[in-house]
């Protein structure tokens, strides 16, 4: 599950400075209204892994590069997923995706050989004629190219007009989309070619000014200001000092079509969060006498169509930050946070520093937890501090600064206390590791208080944590590193 912290603009909703939530931001269909599902969570050895190899990192795409401890030179590449893995020899270098490659040469018939890895195998090799080259993500020989399709699959094209793809990937809807330079590349999740536009064919009257790009479920947005004539009937706003032309285009990923949105009436100063179904960005509005809105970082959202997808300000004049949590909507202004489930105001609170949203309706600050609406629920130990709370009761840890012992605590709805362990560290989000009297470990996971394993000997003094989120199959991979042992955790959006 991904951290998503309180999207706020102003300096005093900064996070510690004032409210903060963690957890998983609002989905399609609303803004506020569902609840996701909390995560599968899988936990499994690795056992297949040959001895002497340490762990260097871990992709999106669940694929391990491990480095011999004997040969710097020597590296593993290993597919956690299949269990698949190849010995590289030599440097190796990153091309796109998880795909990788080595050569040497030229040989004695002036050749150059090299290997091509994906996925935890060798994908192919071969002889060229020329050295290797790499642009923009994609590896070329003299008569092939290679390339990672979004998937993390391997792509073989015959020369370069079968690649125009960059190593950036960026989903919007059911299409991909890259950048390079000034061009626009878009594609499917195959990795099936849709086309290929210049940004001046979207903003073919572009002045140089800045541009603000965006991109909602397959529609990617641009937007620049542009000084007209003092004289000029013909403008969108006064910013004080000249007449500005606000201009708004949309490119369609999938079918190339442009459309204008002249009637946008928002001037995007920054893009603060993207969602599938709205984009939430800060700025001014364009009023209706063709000024600019005093607060020049107001929040607002916007949908596919160009139009203000849910008003923020009609919910809250002002609002500065928001979050989503739990299946409740927080916006904030100056000191004061409403909290909205679906469309129906539930609470409105007085932020304090170090107050936080620690799930199932309760706001926390300090030892003490609250309802939505300001009510106390329990006052916990001294030194607490909660970590989550859902519908068995609340997770949170403690410090006693004279031993400088950190231990994590549960305590139920009938105030029963259990001790999880010691040493606790959330590895992510909603999981925590904690060691026992023996020093052993536990994986907890917090959000439905069971454990995804326990009294596991892994290395002390220290673990090795190493995590990593691919957002288009909702997966989360992360490995636990013992000594000579691996675990692999892997969360699954349900």
């Amino acid at each position: 599950m991904k951290k998503k912290a309180f999207v706020a603009v102003a300096a005093a909703l900064l996070l510690g400075a004032a409210i903060c939530f963690s957890g998983c931001g609002a989905k399609a269909g609303d803004l506020y209204d569902a609840k996701e599902k909390e995560p599968v969570v899988a936990v499994r050895e690795l056992t297949d892994i040959p001895a002497g190899y340490e762990l260097q990192f871990v992709n999106r795409w669940g694929t391990a590069a491990l480095q011999s401890t004997q040969n710097g030179e020597t590296w593993l590449y290993y597919n956690m997923e299949t269990g698949k893995s190849s010995v590289i020899e030599g440097t190796s270098y990153t091309v796109s995706g998880d795909m990788r490659y080595t050569s040497s040469g030229p040989n004695e018939a002036g050749l150059y050989e090299y290997k091509v890895y994906c996925g935890g195998e060798l994908y192919s090799s071969g002889t060229s004629r020329q050295a290797l080259a790499v642009t923009n993500g994609v590896l070329y020989t003299d008569s092939e190219s290679f390339y990672c399709a979004p998937d993390g699959t391997p792509v073989t094209g015959e020369n370069a007009t079968d690649v125009p793809l960059t190593a950036n990937y960026l989903r919007s809807g059911d299409t991909y989309y890259s950048m390079a330079g000034d061009m626009i590349y878009s594609f499917k999740e195959s990795g099936k070619f849709c086309g290929a536009a210049s940004v001046w064919k979207v903003i073919p009257d572009w002045d140089g000014s800045a541009r603000t790009f965006w991109a909602v479920d397959g529609k990617l947005f641009v937007q620049y200001s542009a000084a007209v004539p003092d004289d000029s009937q013909k403008y969108t706003y006064y910013d004080g000092t000249e007449k500005m032309k606000l201009v708004t285009r949309s490119y369609d990923l999938g079918s190339c079509k442009i459309e204008s949105h002249d009637d946008f009436g928002f001037v995007v100063e920054n893009v603060l969060q993207t969602e599938d179904d709205y984009v939430l960005v800060s700025g001014s509005r364009v009023t209706e006498d063709k000024l600019l809105t005093q607060q020049d970082d107001m929040l607002q959202t916007f949908g596919k169509d160009g139009k203000v997808y849910v008003d923020l300000q009609s919910l809250m004049p002002g609002v500065e930050g928001v979050a989503f949590e739990d299946g409740y909507a927080f916006l904030a202004a100056g000191d004061l946070v409403q909290i909205y489930k679906g469309s129906s105001l539930r609470g409105t609170i007085r932020t304090s520093s170090g107050m936080v949203y620690t799930g199932n309706g309760t706001v926390s600050f300090g030892n003490q937890q609250y309802t939505l609406t300001g009510e106390l629920q329990r006052t916990l130990a001294t030194d607490a501090t909660v970590v989550w709370t859902n519908g068995n009761g609340t997770t949170y840890y403690t410090q006693v600064s004279e031993a400088g012992e950190v231990k994590l605590w549960s305590v139920d709805e009938d105030g029963v206390l259990q001790e999880k362990g010691s040493d606790p560290r959330e590895i992510d989000a909603g999981l925590w590791l904690v060691k026992n009297a023996e020093g052993n470990y536990s994986l907890i996971d917090v959000r439905t208080d069971t454990a995804v394993f326990e009294n596991v000997a892994l290395t002390a003094p220290s673990v090795a944590v190493f995590s990593a989120e691919n957002e288009e199959r909702e997966k989360t991979y992360t490995v636990l590193q013992g000594e000579d042992r691996y675990w692999l955790v892997t969360e699954t959006k349900a």
